[in-house]
């Protein structure tokens, strides 16, 4: 099944492509807002670069990201109606058992940031009994740290060649994991920023994605056609 994969992978490179176009587009559009001034945006590269500091100059909390990773793949086996049978966490890896496995199931640690996620319910399930509206820039600080500390370890797992990417397809496994990360970042700008509305965005991410498929249907055609005109000329 890992040629389907590939070639399942292959079809959605020009979408990766129609993100990283649309996100730069985004970008041109927010910078010059000043935007970037505001406290939500201050605090959360504040958090952010608090983790990548504490990444590249203390010892790896190794640990805290593997429980992280297994919690995950034990979180998707349940989202996907399986059972976990075995559930190991050490300072030097980890792993899970279960009775069914699917690319979901193996790849949502690197793309599913499960800290920010338990940050945000947890200060959602605090300020519903205590209003926490003077605190906003700690909420948008935790932001930053814990979606930093999912994109430092996603990326070091992943040069380090986990056998999660292995048993997909590497290749296949890269795509999924780069635009559902990029997916969850158009979300995140889409909930924390006025200035980024959803249907425009839509309508970028469109007209990319389709200018990206004609490019590369142009490029096979061309391709062809000098492939044959090689031939006809031996």
């Amino acid at each position: 099944m890992k040629w389907l994969k590939f070639l399942i992978a292959l079809l959605l490179t020009p979408l990766i492509a129609a993100q990283l176009w649309t996100l730069n587009d985004l970008f041109l559009i927010w910078a010059p807002t000043s935007e970037w001034r505001t406290l939500w945006f201050g605090s959360f590269c504040g958090g952010f670069s608090l983790l990548i500091l504490l990444f590249f100059t203390l010892p790896k909390t190794l640990w805290v990201y593997v429980l992280g990773h297994e919690l995950t793949h034990a979180w998707a086996v349940y989202l996907s109606g399986g059972k976990v049978f075995d559930f190991r966490v050490t300072s030097e890896g980890g792993h899970i058992k279960s009775d069914v496995i699917n690319w979901f199931i193996a790849l949502s640690p690197y793309f599913i940031p499960l800290y920010t996620l338990i940050w945000t319910m947890l200060w959602i399930s605090i300020d519903f009994y205590t209003p926490l509206d003077p605190y906003t820039w700690l909420f948008y600080a935790g932001l930053g740290f814990t979606w930093a500390f999912h994109l430092c370890f996603t990326i070091q797992m992943i040069l380090y060649g986990q056998s999660d990417l292995r048993s997909q397809g590497t290749f296949f496994s890269l795509i999924v994991i780069l635009g559902i990360n990029l997916i969850l970042i158009f979300a995140s700008l889409v909930l924390v920023s006025p200035t980024i509305q959803f249907l425009p965005m839509i309508k970028t991410f469109g007209a990319h994605s389709l200018h990206c498929y004609q490019q590369v249907a142009l490029w096979i055609f061309e391709g062809a056609r000098w492939v044959i005109e090689q031939i006809q000329k031996n």
